[in-house]
């Protein structure tokens, strides 16, 4: 009630469906980021999908009542726990809901038809543009910042170039975290440009996990809404995934605490 002010019960619960319902979708296109990045093993394409449901299911969920597809997810988000544990293993008020098996695959077949490779930046942003337009904005109080405005508020700040490292920074309203992302970004680019001062291609595998403790430790976002602060956490996830990438070629652990 703090984050949507109204009397209307119907809306209160349409409003509760709506954010489980993205949270989840949310979660799967993290699961199938880290797939097309090589981070965990295919189990939503290239088969793994259709090898589930004619060899698993029918096999070893005989009595799964319905939720073959949840099994499907959980395993899913367990093979992704090496690489942020928390996001994944820890329960939060939207996790009531039992996925239905046809709403997974319909998910699971529009997100196999993209190559996530090369995501774009501000993915989840796009998808809490939509969630907050129209009245929505009003009764809610949410409020989409344009990328170019972003841009230039941290310009004028001055948060750009390697100087930033070792920086804090805090969005006191940070929203799906238009403002955190893109000074995610920029730190990433200034630790590169910091290695590559030293004579490094990119950041060295066996630094990353220093990079990822001190992005983690730099950046910071408050929001009334914890379904705002979900969608932030995972845009920022997102954002330091190539990280990741080159530690995982080198054979380097790494992880990232919440």
């Amino acid at each position: 009630s703090l984050v949507f002010q109204t009397s209307d019960s119907a809306m209160l619960r349409q409003e509760f469906l709506a954010q489980t319902a993205y949270l989840i979708i949310i979660r799967i296109l993290l699961v199938r980021i880290m797939e097309d990045k090589k981070l965990v093993n295919r189990m939503f394409t290239n088969g793994g999908l259709a090898l589930w449901f004619r060899e698993v299911e029918s096999h070893y969920l005989k009595h799964a009542m319905g939720r073959s597809a949840n099994f499907l997810l959980e395993l899913a988000y367990t093979s992704a726990q090496h690489i942020y544990a928390h996001f994944f293993a820890e329960r939060t008020v939207l996790d009531w809901y039992t996925p239905d098996r046809n709403a997974v695959v319909r998910v699971l077949h529009k997100l196999a038809g993209f190559d996530l490779r090369s995501i774009n930046r501000d993915i989840i942003g796009a998808v809490y543009n939509q969630y907050v337009e129209g009245a929505h904005k009003h009764e809610s109080g949410m409020y989409f910042t344009p990328p170019n405005v972003v841009e230039f508020m941290l310009d004028r700040i001055g948060y750009k170039g390697t100087h930033i490292i070792g920086k804090r920074l805090i969005d006191l309203s940070c929203g799906s975290g238009g403002f955190l992302v893109e000074a995610a970004t920029r730190l990433v680019d200034a630790y590169r440009d910091y290695w590559k001062a030293q004579g490094h291609p990119n950041i060295p595998p066996d630094q990353i996990q220093g990079v990822l403790d001190e992005i983690r430790n730099s950046l910071h976002g408050v929001d009334l809404n914890p379904f705002a602060c979900s969608l932030a956490e995972t845009n920022l996830l997102i954002q330091v995934i190539d990280l990741f990438t080159i530690a995982y070629d080198a054979e380097v652990p790494a992880t990232i605490e919440r």
